[in-house]
């Protein structure tokens, strides 16, 4: 018996961090927080309700994707990002993956797929999310993804910068000094 329990619980540690679970506690501030994010991803976003994200992001919300700032804040860079995912990748899903929650912050991992409609393409994209929320709205969250990897499902490449010779670089000075009064 022991051995079977043993062997039972050292299957379960080793496949544990292979499988895909979703964790939101239920309970408390941070099950509240895990709650309006995982809200605003299904029905916000996958749902195309944009007009949600007025009840759960705080006006005043600084957004960053991958590590730089983005300029629009609050609800409405939300509803446009929403509007124009709406219009570029018509019937798009977010899978949750993952949600988990810890004092202020919910972090998601998830999985966008969706086809361009220019390009009639389909398009898969693994990001993570980290919201920190404060009375309930949120008020930072930083996105994590590799756009790069949508640019090559849809047949772009990735080409070299054209280099300058120094018989170039002396041409344009040439023409630079001709042209000055």
């Amino acid at each position: 018996m022991k051995n079977a329990i043993l062997s039972l619980v050292l299957s379960m540690v080793i496949t544990l961090p292979f499988q895909s679970y979703l964790f939101a506690p239920t309970e408390g501030l941070e099950g509240k927080n895990a709650e309006r994010f995982k809200y605003l991803m299904d029905e916000g976003w996958n749902k195309g309700k944009p007009e949600l994200a007025d009840e759960v992001v705080s006006p005043h919300c600084l957004f960053y994707i991958n590590g730089v700032e983005v300029k629009q804040t609050g609800p409405e860079m939300i509803k446009q990002a929403i509007a124009q995912n709406v219009k570029d990748y018509p019937g798009f899903n977010i899978t949750i993956e993952d949600l988990f929650a810890k004092d202020d912050k919910v972090v998601m991992r998830y999985v966008f797929q969706g086809t361009f409609q220019k390009l009639a393409k389909p398009v898969i994209l693994h990001a993570v999310i980290i919201a920190q929320f404060s009375e309930g709205k949120i008020v930072k969250a930083w996105t994590y993804d590799n756009q790069w990897s949508i640019f090559k499902q849809l047949g772009f490449k990735l080409a070299q910068p054209a280099q300058e010779n120094k018989e170039t670089k002396e041409t344009k000075k040439t023409k630079e000094n001709k042209e000055m009064p």
